[in-house]
């Protein structure tokens, strides 16, 4: 009994700090906009440099501390490869996220193309409507249609 009672009260503190670093974090606040539509075609860019910035700052980082500093940098190291990891995903992710938008928008334009031809009427009689001689209506009428 008491070991559910543990595993429920861990999983709730584990929800709550992912809650927290997802709203507040600035790396998971950039990458919630980096997944949105606005945000995808700037995904790849980001990512391009902000994964070997995040890298570069954990090797620098590494390097004080074997030169003899505090071993608490061990923790920021592990957020600079954390985060260096997450860029380095939507690097590989967001171009695919793009192409499956941009790949649902042609989609969605195309039905609504084809929507829109049902109800409007064709060239040749809109022509038709705005210039009442028979002569303009009969010559870019089509055959079928002219007869």
């Amino acid at each position: 009994m008491y070991v559910l009672l543990i595993l429920v009260g861990s999983y709730k503190l584990c929800s709550a700090v992912a809650f927290y670093l997802r709203v507040y974090a600035p790396t998971d606040v950039a990458l919630d906009y980096f997944r949105s539509r606005r945000g995808l075609m700037w995904a790849l860019p980001a990512s391009v440099v902000l994964t070997p910035a995040y890298w570069g700052a954990g090797y620098a980082v590494t390097t004080l501390i074997d030169q003899g500093g505090p071993g608490w940098l061990n923790l920021v190291t592990a957020l600079f490869a954390w985060n260096g990891l997450k860029f380095a995903a939507l690097g590989l992710w967001g171009p695919i996220l793009l192409a499956r938008v941009r790949l649902s928008e042609r989609g969605s334009a195309r039905r609504a193309a084809v929507g829109s031809e049902a109800t409007t009427p064709p060239a040749y009689l809109l022509k038709c409507q705005l210039v009442p001689s028979a002569a303009d209506c009969d010559a870019s009428a089509p055959a079928a249609v002219a007869n």
